[in-house]
């Protein structure tokens, strides 16, 4: 889960992006409206800079994978 930022912002600048995951994933991605934006290494921290994109709405998600035998 993204836990910071908790609300929408506006901004042309960079934005702090701290996502909280429990247990131990073999990766965490940040998706920018549903496309790969990067994968994030421990401790899933990411300054964006949004200078240099277009200004609209964009939906930022996180993905933590984890392989393995499912339960």
């Amino acid at each position: 889960a993204i836990s910071s930022p908790s609300a929408d912002i506006s901004t042309k600048g960079t934005v702090p992006i701290q996502v909280a995951v429990s247990g131990s994933p073999d990766s965490v991605e940040l998706l920018r409206d549903g496309e790969l934006l990067l994968t994030l290494p421990s401790p899933y921290t990411y300054s964006w800079d949004t200078s240099a994109e277009p200004e609209k709405t964009y939906a930022i998600t996180a993905r933590a994978t984890k392989s393995g035998p499912t339960q």
